[in-house]
């Protein structure tokens, strides 16, 4: 990694773990809150601190580069009849202007049932490597959104996880839904950027060492294993340093039974991975999976920073739901 680009990561990491959040350029671009952007790197840009993040203008939509092979098209060959959520299904369409406005990296599959979006975000001007997002959006309100992200180069794909990913598919976990941080049927392009932040610190964790921000991570085992000392501890959203807040406890904690309520309970013992016709699409192209009609695994609704905090002492609601799955199971 080139020097300017750490120096802009450290700064940028800082950033966030004071919760002041960054600027989001086209492409997907961050730069530190009140920094003076290179013009040059981003092209021509409004930049108005009022306005949130902020985005250069906007390039003309082609394909997510590697994916010239695959049968992408824009929304404007989809000729099918809406399903039964046709209104959730017109929202969707008619922000993709937006998204390749904001990420112009984009390829896209629509059916009946929902649409594909693969996108390319560049995350940090200069960077030697981008995040590719493939990005499940179905029409219907009770699926969730999907997401999985992979650090692409000229010759390589590599999943990015298992750290703040979901059970069990290894799909992203970029906010805590209770916190309202984005509904069905919001803004895409807000949605991505999310995706973008999750992916900084993901990079952040990798090359500095530390996970910068607030975190949500309500089961003990996960916390030993996955927290730095110096990191905001997952137990509740006010909560402190790890070190200074549950640190001490979970030490003193039951190793064994903290291990299988996590690895028994909340992942099933399966390691979280995405599915093979995920990374098959990222790795080699083609046609995207086929959306189902039923409903998903419950189990696919929740991952380690989707639990709300605990209430009183107790599990939130999916936290005992898992537990009590876990419990059944062991006393069978």
């Amino acid at each position: 990694m080139k020097p300017a680009v750490r120096r802009q990561l450290q700064d940028i990491g800082v950033q966030v773990d004071a919760e002041v959040y960054p600027n989001v350029f086209n492409d997907g671009v961050m730069a530190p809150k009140g920094s003076i952007v290179d013009r040059e790197t981003l092209g021509a840009e409004n930049y108005d601190e009022q306005q949130g993040p902020c985005r250069s203008a906007a390039g003309s939509w082609q394909g997510a580069a590697g994916w010239q092979r695959s049968s992408c098209r824009s929304r404007a060959s989809c000729n099918t009849e809406p399903s039964s959520s046709g209104r959730l299904r017109e929202n969707y369409l008619g922000q993709l202007d937006a998204v390749f406005a904001a990420y112009p990296r984009t390829a896209v599959w629509t059916s009946n049932e929902g649409m594909w979006l693969a996108v390319d975000s560049a995350v940090l001007s200069g960077l030697d490597r981008k995040a590719a997002f493939l990005i499940a959006v179905p029409f219907r309100h009770f699926q969730p959104i999907r997401a999985w992200a992979f650090w692409a180069t000229a010759v390589s794909r590599t999943w990015i996880g298992p750290r703040h990913t979901n059970a069990v598919d290894g799909s992203i976990c970029a906010f805590n839904p209770s916190e309202g941080t984005w509904k069905v049927g919001g803004d895409l392009v807000a949605l991505i950027d999310q995706y973008t932040m999750w992916v900084f610190c993901q990079l952040h964790l990798e090359v500095i060492g530390w996970w910068p921000g607030k975190q949500t991570a309500d089961f003990i085992y996960e916390r030993l294993t996955e927290l730095k000392h110096n990191e905001w501890c997952g137990c509740r959203p006010d909560a402190g340093r790890y070190a200074e807040c549950c640190k001490k406890s979970d030490l003193a904690a039951d190793r064994f039974q903290a291990a299988m309520q996590f690895v028994g309970g909340f992942l099933k013992f399966k390691p979280r991975k995405p599915p093979v016709s995920v990374s098959r699409l990222i790795c080699e192209g083609g046609e995207p999976p086929v959306f189902t009609r039923a409903r998903p695994d419950p189990m696919l609704f929740v991952g380690s920073c989707l639990f709300p905090a605990k209430v009183d002492g107790k599990l939130s609601g999916s936290a005992a739901w898992i537990m009590q799955r876990f419990d059944q199971t062991r006393n069978r």
